[in-house]
């Protein structure tokens, strides 16, 4: 959950707004927002959803009494190069918009599956949950239909698994993005965001993520081979959208372990922007071993021990949610 000092900023809004958006809601019944202490002597807001003392926060029901009017973004995380923590920063992402209100759909499209086994609440029966190979190839089922709740308020899953490798081969006899695109049908109405988690490659379920998302987040390390991948990348999607008829996605640069003083950092960075290959956000990683290994302790960066990872998170996804989603 979201501090009121987090809530109002990733809302562009003074504290004191905030506080007044939130004590003109109303509960159920009708009854006012009600005012109270919290024991030393300062007024706080009670509202359902907020929890008291000095480390207030404001639960995801509540934010999204809050934010902005849903847009119903489609954002796809990727580039195609491995090893550049495209889960990573897809999972704290959605995490980060699900505490901002966002209802986010996740779909994971990756056959190994870590998002898939880094969301699901210990107790979900792994074996029987749809995936992505249901909805596109047995018995094709629509997004909202094979969507499962992860522990997280507000952001749900379309779950992969190894044999989710196969769905390439099935949508080459079809023609793909049609294909998603009616799949997706419904999601408009129960999800604010869709959010894809792409492997590398561009095959015919990466090709039709991006080209069904209005954003792309591409990140980049400091290091030529992602330069060679952003451009890449960035050419496949083009000439994809142009043989489609398709509109182009607005692409994001997010510069991850990037090191002010680094020579190989200094290099990579002028040449990003030197060339075209999307809009450099002012926002990036840092390299730490918590952030690269928070997958796999089974905590996202929002509930670690490094403040300074958890407000890149929320800077990144109020960027691209009020910006480019």
């Amino acid at each position: 959950m979201l501090t009121i000092a987090e809530a109002s900023q990733w809302m562009a809004l003074s504290e004191e707004e905030f506080a007044r958006r939130l004590s003109s809601l109303q509960v159920a019944g009708g009854d006012s927002v009600s005012a109270g202490s919290d024991g030393n002597g300062a007024d706080e807001l009670v509202l359902p959803g907020l929890k008291s003392g000095r480390g207030r926060c404001v639960a995801h029901e509540l934010m999204r009494k809050l934010t902005p009017s849903p847009k119903n973004a489609v954002m796809t995380v990727g580039i195609q190069k491995g090893g550049v923590g495209k889960t990573v920063i897809s999972l704290n992402l959605a995490v980060a918009l699900s505490m901002a209100g966002i209802r986010v759909l996740f779909v994971d499209c990756d056959p190994q599956a870590s998002a898939t086994n880094f969301l699901l609440p210990e107790d979900q029966q792994y074996d029987h949950l749809p995936t992505l190979l249901e909805v596109c190839c047995e018995e094709p089922v629509d997004f909202c239909v094979a969507a499962t709740a992860t522990r997280y308020a507000g952001l749900d899953l379309i779950a992969s698994k190894p044999a989710v490798r196969k769905v390439d081969a099935h949508l080459r006899k079809l023609n793909a993005l049609e294909f998603l695109r009616e799949k997706m049908n419904g999601t408009t109405e129960r999800y604010d965001c869709v959010l894809f988690d792409v492997p590398p490659g561009f095959g015919d379920l990466v090709r039709s993520a991006y080209l069904l998302s209005s954003t792309v987040l591409m990140p980049v390390l400091p290091d030529v081979w992602s330069l060679e991948s952003a451009s890449l990348t960035k050419a496949d999607i083009e000439e994809a959208a142009e043989e489609t008829g398709s509109v182009s996605p607005r692409i994001f640069l997010f510069l991850n372990r990037f090191r002010s003083g680094r020579i190989a950092s200094a290099e990579v960075l002028e040449v990003l922007q030197e060339n075209s290959f999307g809009q450099i956000l002012d926002i990036s990683l840092p390299e730490t071993a918590q952030i690269q290994n928070s997958v796999n302790n089974g905590m996202s960066v929002l509930e670690g021990s490094v403040p300074a990872a958890r407000q890149v998170f929320l800077d990144l996804s109020s960027r691209l949610w009020h910006q480019g989603g």
